[in-house]
């Protein structure tokens, strides 16, 4: 891409040089900052007016067009709630730092979002390039419980400031090519999608019905099945499999997470996910194990580990009963009836609040389709090797997505940092 013909050093370390016509401005000498505020009453006597609300979980780069929620005119009479205007970029400044909007309408919001109301620069420029300084931004977030991003760091923080006619070329030029590559990223993202559910159907096909299309059927009386071959038998889980709750009694093992990547030792350093204040009342896992987290059916999992450890004393962890098991054929099996929602079907609880569970007496007695231990082993064979064609198709598909993501990001950061001359300047 073309340079500018001249650069000169900005005077400030991370910006480097800049274009020899660009200054070096505080966002306070370009911009109103203003921060928002949840009004003191009940959130519902403040549905019913005009002004568009929005809090954090609206925002995630992109323009805001239309809000979740609405602000009482009650509250805007009394400046109990301040106003900005079309143009505005929302800046979440309390949780997930450094997320940037831009709104297309007069609004307001929380007190988790600073306004940076554009007075000495075009707002479509700001926007793009707030959206390239987030990774900086997030370092001056003031390290507490939740990371808080001071008004005053960011009315303090310098960007390499175009005349305002050169910012509305940059932005029209970022207009462009983000459009363009967030097309490309939508679809490499359906492809992915296609090939999950694709993924589905070849699992649901072969653990239901088998590998032979010819093969003689018959109904199996249960619905999540259908019609199965006519050699096949379907059978309770508790005919099959035993649920065993072995407590470790100390201090120790391996702790276990289950995840849709499997079975994996838990990063109990991280700080991240559920901890417990003591792990001698976790259950064992052995390899060949099966464990499922029960209760949560939406997004929980199940797994036959390969390794061995302790888990939550709430999940359900069962082994086989019989040498005629193949787990590899009852993991995909049960994993099916997760993604399929089958097990969901059997649930009770609240799902809304993600408590949605399996009752040990609904597991027990359900139904499973069962064929001969030869056919499990040549249903696994098959399904191994499809379902790794498939994760290769979705895992360059995903990466191309990553990689579209990362240049998307580059090309914003160079283009309002003036690494290079964008076309029309």
């Amino acid at each position: 891409m073309e340079r500018y013909e001249a650069y000169k050093d900005s005077g400030v370390e991370w910006i480097g040089e800049i274009p020899a016509g660009w200054e070096v401005r505080r966002i306070k000498e370009f911009c109103v900052l203003c921060t928002g505020h949840t009004p003191p009453t009940s959130v519902t006597e403040y549905f019913d007016g005009d002004v568009n609300w929005y809090t954090p979980g609206d925002i995630s780069d992109n323009r805001l067009e239309a809000s979740r929620r609405k602000v009482s005119q009650l509250a805007i009479d009394d400046r109990q709630v301040p106003i900005y205007p079309a143009g505005s970029v929302l800046l979440v400044a309390i949780g997930d730092t450094g997320r940037v909007g831009l709104s297309l309408l007069e609004c307001s919001s929380n007190q988790q979002i600073t306004a940076l109301i554009p007075r000495k620069c075009y707002s479509n420029w700001l926007f793009y390039a707030m959206q390239a300084e987030r990774a900086r931004l997030n370092n001056l977030a003031l390290s507490t419980m939740i990371p808080i991003l001071n008004n005053e760091y960011v009315s303090n923080y310098k960007l390499a400031l175009p005349s305002l006619e050169e910012q509305h070329v940059i932005a029209d030029y970022l207009d462009e090519k983000t459009a363009e590559i967030d097309g490309l990223i939508a679809d490499c993202e359906r492809e992915v999608e296609l090939l999950q559910e694709y993924r589905k159907a070849v699992v649901s096909e072969a653990v239901t019905k088998g590998l032979d299309p010819d093969a003689p059927m018959k109904d199996s009386g249960i619905e999540w099945i259908g019609k199965m071959p006519k050699e096949w038998e379907c059978v309770k889980i508790k005919a099959l499999f035993r649920i065993e709750k072995r407590i470790v009694g100390y201090e120790g093992p391996t702790v276990l997470s289950i995840t849709q990547r499997g079975i994996v030792p838990k990063d109990l350093k991280s700080g991240e996910g559920q901890l417990a204040m003591d792990y001698s009342n976790y259950q064992w896992v052995y390899p060949g194990d099966f464990a499922m987290n029960h209760m949560d059916l939406l997004t929980g999992w199940v797994d036959c580990s390969q390794v061995e450890g302790v888990t939550s004393p709430d999940y359900r962890v069962f082994v086989p009963l019989s040498e005629n098991i193949h787990r590899s054929y009852f993991k995909y099996l049960f994993q099916h009836c997760y993604s399929g929602k089958v097990f969901y079907g059997l649930g009770q609880g609240v799902s809304g609040l993600g408590r949605w569970r399996l009752p040990t007496k609904r597991f027990n007695n359900f139904i499973v389709p069962y064929p001969s231990i030869a056919e499990q082993k040549k249903i696994v064979e098959a399904l191994d090797t499809k379902t790794a064609e498939i994760d290769s198709l979705i895992e360059a598909k995903q990466s191309m997505v990553d990689k579209l993501r990362e240049y998307r990001r580059s090309l914003i950061s160079e283009a309002v940092t003036g690494k290079f001359k964008v076309p029309g300047v």
